[in-house]
């Protein structure tokens, strides 16, 4: 009955990952149970399509959720292995989307094994995420962007994975344009405070903002036309000394007349991350929002700010003459961060897990600066000691 009821009605659900579920659990049935297997070519046909569904030609998932894509992934892998335990082979496209969501899963481990803290998707179970990966050949490649829009930085055990893909600007879609996280080691550094869904309407519509991601603010506010989507320039560099991601994004185009453009640098042995943020009106048109925006609210300048949120298992500090702000890991490792143009200031925040009762208290620096005639500019450092 249940073989009967999966293979009927799997079409009723309304997301990918659940219609992969249930033809999962039909392979499954087919597989095993008596008198079922003359279902199992139709199942595995109906599999390959839905995983040719969930992403396009190029291992695009829409949501951009990394653990919603390992998720299917999972499925897939599942569904691959009982046919084989049937004396069955995935179908060709069935294999080639699992080689595709593979090498983007790849490259959005930070350095602990984890998942990237990015639209709304957690960690995932670590161990897990090496389990399926080990049973798929991938080839050896170094990936600086993969084809969900993410940039990925690894130097000495440092590892930065920046957001640089399209964004979609729905009442429900996280917004989290050139934010990045960090780690060093095992360990995590700067964060994206994560997913808020499990911890009611509250928390899940803040961790959707771009206050919650490592990103840049203007005027205290997340990007809010809700009309369009917005895809951010990227661009990626390398010398002898450093790698560097330049990204630009118009979140904040119309409602305030800005683009915001970011570079961050980081050196060959990994130790210094360096930025250079930037608010500007690049037209006619941006700068007449600009001065409407002013006049609004009376005000000389337009701020903005650029917030790094701090792992909650890291010691944040001041130095002796409270100018540079040392972070310290369990491991003991010590970042110091120092801003070379703007305000430094720690202020509270909150880190969202899968798992935790309820969002745990951590800390952010902040980094504030003012756009005056149509511009300005924040610049920080981090340095490993």
């Amino acid at each position: 009955q249940q073989t009967n009821f999966l293979f009927s009605r799997y079409k009723s659900e309304t997301s990918n990952l659940k219609r992969l579920e249930a033809l999962n659990g039909l392979i499954y049935c087919s597989g095993i149970l008596r008198g079922k297997k003359y279902f199992l070519n139709s199942a595995l046909r109906k599999m390959s399509r839905e995983a040719s569904r969930c992403i396009d030609a190029n291992g695009n998932l829409k949501t951009r959720n990394p653990e919603e894509l390992f998720n299917i992934l999972t499925m897939l892998s599942w569904s691959a292995s009982a046919a084989l335990k049937a004396d069955k082979v995935a179908l060709k496209k069935h294999q080639q989307v699992m080689g595709f969501l593979a090498i983007n899963i790849r490259s959005l481990r930070i350095g602990n094994g984890g998942l990237a803290h990015f639209h709304g998707g957690g960690r995932g179970d670590i161990g897990y995420i090496d389990q399926i990966l080990s049973g798929i050949v991938l080839p050896i490649s170094k990936i600086k962007i993969n084809s969900i829009g993410y940039y990925r930085i690894f130097k000495n055990r440092t590892v930065l994975i920046m957001d640089v893909g399209e964004q979609s600007m729905k009442s429900n879609s996280n917004f989290s344009a050139s934010s990045f996280e960090l780690s060093t080691g095992y360990e995590e550094l700067i964060v994206n405070s994560g997913p808020g869904a499990l911890f009611g309407d509250e928390w899940s519509d803040i961790s959707q903002t771009l206050h919650a991601h490592s990103g840049v603010c203007v005027a205290n506010v997340s990007p809010s036309n809700r009309r369009t989507k917005i895809i951010p320039n990227a661009e990626y560099t390398s010398d002898l000394n450093a790698e560097i991601i330049l990204s630009s994004h118009g979140g904040y185009a119309e409602t305030h007349g800005v683009i915001h453009n970011r570079k961050i640098r980081m050196s060959s042995d990994g130790c210094v991350i360096s930025g250079i943020d930037i608010i500007c009106s690049e037209s006619a048109h941006q700068r007449d929002i600009f001065d409407k925006w002013i006049k609004s609210k009376n005000e000389k300048s337009m701020p903005f700010s650029a917030q790094f949120h701090i792992a909650p298992d890291v010691e944040i500090k001041w130095n002796n003459d409270n100018t540079k702000i040392i972070l310290e890991t369990l491991k003991g490792i010590i970042w110091v961060f120092e801003v070379l143009n703007g305000e430094i200031s720690i202020q509270d925040s909150a880190f969202m897990q899968f798992g935790e009762l309820s969002p745990r208290a951590a800390k952010q620096v902040v980094v504030s600066g003012t756009a005056i005639d149509y511009q300005g500019n924040i610049e920080w450092k981090l340095t490993k000691h």
